[in-house]
């Protein structure tokens, strides 16, 4: 079974896509018709009433001219969960959609995004990451999606066989005998007899006994059918057959990230961002966000806008549960890119992440995107 990883999307200052390619690279020449069909979502929504997480579906209709840059349209169709509430609120929309040569995504005038893994001509999935508010709303995503088959695979494995059907049941009882035909017509009446030998005139004798009856007529027509019997109760239920083999496992990893979106890092005190999001906050509780399955991170990776200056620097610390843990790497001088390619932390599920940066020698304030890989 493929394996695929999807790209995580950081934002400049004026809101314009940097792309991070992990494994495989999105090809150039693909089309909007790639992204035909439904995809799985997830991810978080932030606007005026405050910060959500989302998950639902994006269906794909794709142009009718599969050419770079043509225009087709996606349905949103989510459930938002407002941060401090358990009530999911739905939200639908359809807003316009096209790719680029290159899989870079826009939806309406500002969601934009990146195609990835593509197989058999179509994506895998896609990132989201929103600058300014979607389409002028006050509303701004930022998320992953997969190809609704594929996250059924991640999510089971492919179906074990059908056991084989059960037994059949006994038959029901005999229902009654239905209501007697209505009688056919009577028979024609048969032939008179022949007249008896007149006797003498005289006193009148008796009256002579009856002729001979005639033969019967035909039988008549048969009756209606009667009405039917109510049916027999229901047989009992077979046994169940045996469970049929475990499918072969999904795919062995995925890719989280976030970043600070249009805001600049704080370069005297510590900030912290989340993950799936594009923010940043002083205080951790703000951004911290909680993992739904367990599994182990690795390959932690941060990338700035631009280096922080000579002797300065800014240093990335995964937290887990409001705790240092050993993932770590410093951006210094001239650099603009850090990566821990040594250290991996287990996460549990229900586990708050974070990131922390502490800034050093007062670095020119600068914006920032992180990935890493999740192995369940």
């Amino acid at each position: 079974m493929a394996r695929h990883r999807v790209l995580v999307a950081c934002l400049s200052t004026a809101g314009s896509l940097a792309l991070a390619p992990v494994s495989p690279t999105a090809a150039i020449g693909i089309t909007s018709c790639h992204l035909a069909g439904e995809y799985v979502v997830s991810g978080v929504m932030a606007s005026a009433a405050g910060v959500s997480q989302f998950s639902g579906l994006l269906t794909f209709v794709p142009p009718a001219e599969c050419v770079p840059g043509a225009i087709g349209s996606v349905g949103l169709a989510i459930e938002l969960v407002q941060v401090g509430s358990t009530t999911p609120v739905p939200f639908a929309a359809e807003y316009p959609y096209a790719v680029d040569g290159a899989g870079r995504l826009a939806i309406s005038s500002n969601l934009v995004g990146a195609v990835t893994g593509l197989g058999n001509g179509l994506a895998a999935g896609l990132t989201l990451a929103a600058g300014p508010p979607l389409n002028g709303s006050g509303v701004y995503l930022a998320g992953t999606a997969l190809r609704r088959e594929l996250a059924a695979l991640v999510l089971l494995g492919e179906a074990g066989s059908p056991g084989p059907p059960g037994n059949a049941g006994s038959p029901g009882l005999t229902g009654p005998q239905g209501l007697p035909g209505v009688a056919g017509p009577a028979g024609p009446a048969g032939p008179a007899g022949p007249p008896g030998v007149p006797g003498p005139v005289g006193v009148a004798g008796p009256q002579g006994p009856p002729g001979v009856a005639g033969p019967a007529g035909p039988a008549g027509a048969p009756g209606l059918p009667g009405v039917p019997g109510p049916p027999g109760p229901e047989g009992p239920q077979g046994a169940v057959g045996p469970t049929g083999p475990a499918g072969p496992p999904g795919p062995s990893a995925v890719v989280v990230g976030g970043g600070t979106g249009g805001s600049n890092l704080a370069t005297g005190s510590a900030d912290f961002v989340p993950v799936f999001n594009a923010k940043k906050n002083a205080a951790e509780g703000a951004v911290q966000q909680s993992i739904p399955v367990a599994g182990t991170l690795s390959g932690f990776t941060v990338r700035l806008n631009g280096a922080p200056g000579a002797g300065r620097s800014y240093t990335f610390v995964v937290r887990r549960n409001s705790a240092d843990t050993a993932v770590t790497c410093t951006v210094t001088g001239s650099q603009t890119v850090c990566a821990d390619g040594a250290n991996a932390i287990a996460l549990s599920a229900g586990d708050l992440l974070a990131i922390r940066v502490w800034p050093a020698g007062g670095p020119t304030a600068r914006q920032m995107g992180w990935t890493a890989v999740v192995t369940p």
